[in-house]
């Protein structure tokens, strides 16, 4: 466990402000400390910074509040950033759905879903409806030392099947690395338990954007792993893909599934 940043105190805020507000690692969404204040005995974790203080590359939307969710779904965009502990709890969210925004699908579907398949066997494409059981997921998130979001997507209703957790996991498959599903007993509660073949990197297409892509954690400066899809809503090798392609095949929205 790393020793968390410590501070003074929060910034802009009065002794007298910050003497309600609950601990960060127990709050609903990875987020902030939006109007509401922390304990005196909790603020030697927090760091508040304004996006004037950031660094440059973290003004890129790495570390954006829009980066960070709760339910599925951007939050409102504010100016400010929190860190404390890079490798706190992992917390979920409710079930959401991944719509894939690749412009020229040649199926019906657009929803990432996993399917079982032959001796347990996962399959991962977009060719989900909206109402395919298939395309619900639950994200399990945390931060990095880089304040980079790293989620784990777990298959709702695979996970209900086969009383494992189903994951995206990054295969790797001679030269190429394939995106599949794997079970797994449980989910890691912290990020130093996070084994990198199920971990990704949220981030967003610009800052504030609503569109987001996916590294695997396996992912280096020479060897770019990224999640996405073709046409027919079959995974492209993740050393493959082209992030800025004309058919925006990496690119998703995530929606509250309701």
């Amino acid at each position: 466990m790393a020793t968390p940043e410590t501070s003074k105190g929060l910034k802009g805020k009065t002794d007298e402000d910050a003497s309600n507000v609950k601990p960060v690692s127990k709050m609903n969404d990875l987020s902030l400390i939006n109007n509401e204040t922390v304990s005196k005995d909790n603020t030697q974790n927090i760091n508040v910074i304004t996006d004037e203080e950031l660094p440059t590359d973290t003004k890129d939307g790495i570390t954006n509040f829009n980066d960070v969710v709760s339910d599925g779904t951007v939050l409102s965009r504010k100016k400010e950033y929190v860190y404390g502990r890079h490798d706190d709890e992992v917390q979920t969210s409710t079930r959401v759905k991944l719509y894939s925004c690749n412009q020229k699908p040649a199926n019906n579907g657009r929803f990432l879903k996993m399917a079982l398949e032959h001796a347990g066997h996962l399959s991962v494409t977009t060719t989900g409806v909206s109402s395919d059981p298939y395309a619900l997921w639950v994200t399990h998130f945390t931060v990095d030392e880089k304040l980079r979001q790293v989620v784990i997507f777990e298959n709702w209703k695979c996970s209900e099947r086969t009383g494992k957790k189903c994951v995206l996991y990054t295969h790797q498959v001679g030269a190429d690395y394939t995106l599949t599903g794997k079970k797994i007993d449980k989910i890691p509660k912290i990020l130093e338990e996070i084994e990198p073949k199920i971990g990704f990197f949220k981030h967003p297409k610009a800052t504030g954007s609503e569109l987001l892509y996916f590294k695997s954690m396996l992912t280096t400066k020479e060897r770019p792993l990224m999640v996405g899809f073709d046409g027919v809503g079959q995974p492209i090798p993740m050393n493959r893909v082209i992030k800025y392609s004309s058919d925006f095949q990496a690119f998703f929205k995530i929606l509250e599934a309701g």
